[in-house]
């Protein structure tokens, strides 16, 4: 049923797009929220269809999509398995974060990137980038707070972050300063 329902609507927008190579933003707005569906639907070949012909059809003119295809991209690869693939693209996208015009994607890049390390066994990619997610999101308490706790989880308690000899003592500094900042603002600080 979900296949048939996908295929009768691939085609939908077709007698609306312009004659012309130039496709409009619109369009390539409802190609990234239509794969996303299609990965949410575990239709891993046509969100991998879809979101091929959309780079063919130049989503590159438009920057904030093209880094929010690239996410999509490595989250469909991650959920294949093709952890390669996905750490290739994120490793781009996480070096060069001014690139990205969207500045909310750069904290699920990081966190995603993050993710994709862990799984293919980099750890200390992985802790690296927890850090540097801590250290270049200070306008946005909920994306410091993922963080935060992630690095708890990772070290399983809070005081370990500052006995790890892996970590450099102004990031573990940092941790507890910011750790302390989020429970004065009322977000809940746990560990110990």
């Amino acid at each position: 049923m979900k296949r048939n329902f996908s295929q009768s609507h691939s085609g939908y927008f077709q007698p609306f797009l312009p004659d012309s190579e130039v496709f409009p933003r619109e369009f390539f707005e409802c190609v990234l929220l239509w794969s996303g569906e299609l990965i949410k639907l575990s239709l891993m070949d046509e969100a991998a269809a879809c979101l091929g012909n959309a780079q063919e059809m130049k989503i590159s003119k438009f920057p904030d999509l093209f880094a929010r295809s690239l996410l999509l991209r490595t989250e469909l690869h991650a959920l294949l398995g093709q952890f390669a693939a996905a750490s290739t693209i994120l490793s781009f996208l996480a070096k060069k974060p001014y690139l990205i015009p969207d500045r909310n994607l750069i904290p699920q890049i990081y966190y995603h990137y993050g993710n994709v390390s862990l799984q293919t066994g980099d750890l200390l990619s992985y802790k690296e980038l927890l850090f540097r997610g801590l250290r270049n999101f200070y306008t946005g308490l909920d994306h410091r707070k993922m963080f935060l706790d992630q690095i708890v989880k990772t070290y399983r308690r809070s005081y370990k972050v500052l006995l790890s000899r892996e970590i450099l003592l102004r990031d573990g500094c940092y941790f507890w300063s910011i750790g302390y900042i989020l429970d004065l603002a009322g977000c809940v600080f746990s560990g110990d």
